[in-house]
């Protein structure tokens, strides 16, 4: 059942990451579910929230019984106000290690985060990370990995939702299936792919690192690709979402990437990339990814899109040159292409989005993109 304080709430999107139901007038949903992936979760209605967890929106629960046992799973929602106008930070690769001072370096970040929360007080936020908040080849090493950035992150950032987004340092290196590299992350993060709504804007979160040839070893043989599976729940999970719903697709590594003639060329499987963009035929879309450490933008308008109303917004790296420039050179923190390392800011006003790249410590907002939807 899905309710509030009020009473149950109908019409809730509801999946195991297989199967998706709906509520009715009662509130109920119901599954037949494998349970193959053991939790359930909503993809929570516009107009309402769920309680957090520190920063964790709890938007899932984990089941206990196996494919026979039934189960019954509830859900509470709050209905809030405020959503036809909020901001959204999308915030790239951390690559918190404990090493080269970043953890130090990390609460600069945060620092500027507050403040700029702070100047906005009165505005709903929400933020989604673009994935790689560790760094998993320093997990045993160094002792710091999902549970440890949990630690970290909520002792800095208090009062913010903050949706996740799985990358390829997110997986345990040790691992000799996809399944079993990306455990932990579910373990103690949330699913790797669900979907949420706030406003009038439907969000997507996918996982398009395919860690299938892991063998154990630091190689973390991965691919660049939405699984079958995923595609699959997605084009149900869709089914609910109307054509004029703008969407934002939140994946770690970058669809698409700057040639080196001109324009942008595909950087992803490419099949693959073929069969995401036809279950997303016909919506406008928003792809944000990190993965590159860079900056760039796709628009409708570049050859590689097909002609397609899709953008990609690879939105930069919160830990710049994975830390190393701001540890061997204080005070300077830039990326490989000389972005400062930060953060985006998304003012979504209905469904018109507009956005600026926040560089930490800067008072000074840059390249602001305004993006409107017709």
């Amino acid at each position: 059942m899905v309710s509030t304080a009020d009473g149950p709430v109908q019409g809730v999107v509801v999946s195991d990451g297989v199967e998706v139901s709906v509520t009715d007038e009662r509130g109920i949903y119901q599954l037949q579910s494998e349970k193959k992936w053991g939790y359930v979760f909503i993809s929570v209605p516009s107009g309402y929230e769920v309680p957090a967890e520190g920063v964790l929106p709890r938007f899932y629960q984990m089941m206990k019984g196996d494919a026979a046992t039934t189960e019954r799973v509830d859900f509470s929602l709050t209905e809030v106000e405020g959503q036809d106008n909020y901001k959204v930070f999308m915030l790239g690769d951390m690559h918190l290690a404990n090493r080269t001072g970043d953890l130090g370096q990390f609460m600069d970040f945060t620092e500027d985060l507050n403040s700029y929360r702070a100047l906005h007080q009165h505005e709903k936020m929400y933020a989604i990370t673009l994935g790689d908040m560790t760094w998993d080849l320093y997990w045993y090493s160094n002792s710091y990995a999902l549970p440890e950035y949990l630690n970290t992150i909520n002792n800095q950032v208090k009062g913010l939702q903050i949706f996740h987004t799985i990358g390829n340092h997110d997986y345990d290196y040790k691992a000799t299936s996809d399944e079993e590299a990306g455990s932990r992350f579910m373990d103690y993060i949330a699913p790797t792919y669900y979907s949420f709504n706030i406003g009038k804007v439907h969000y997507v979160v996918l996982d398009d690192i395919d860690c299938s040839n892991y063998d154990g070893t630091t190689s973390r043989d991965y691919e660049k690709r939405v699984s079958a599976e995923q595609l699959s729940w997605l084009s149900k999970d869709l089914a609910y979402v109307d054509k004029s719903t703008p969407l934002v697709v939140v994946m770690h590594a970058q669809l698409f990437y700057p040639s080196q003639t001109e324009g942008f060329k595909i950087d992803h499987d490419v099949l693959n990339t073929t069969q995401l963009l036809d279950v997303l035929d016909g919506y406008k879309v928003h792809f944000v990814t990190g993965h590159t450490h860079l900056s760039f933008n796709v628009t409708p308008e570049d050859d590689v899109t097909g002609g397609r109303e899709v953008y990609e917004h690879n939105a930069g790296a919160i830990c710049a040159s994975w830390w190393w420039s701001g540890y061997l050179t204080p005070g300077v923190h830039i990326s490989p292409d000389g972005t400062p390392g930060g953060y985006s800011v998304w003012d979504v006003n209905g469904t018109d989005i507009e956005w600026i790249y926040k560089a930490t410590g800067v008072v000074r907002l840059l390249s602001t993109v305004p993006i409107r939807w017709c």
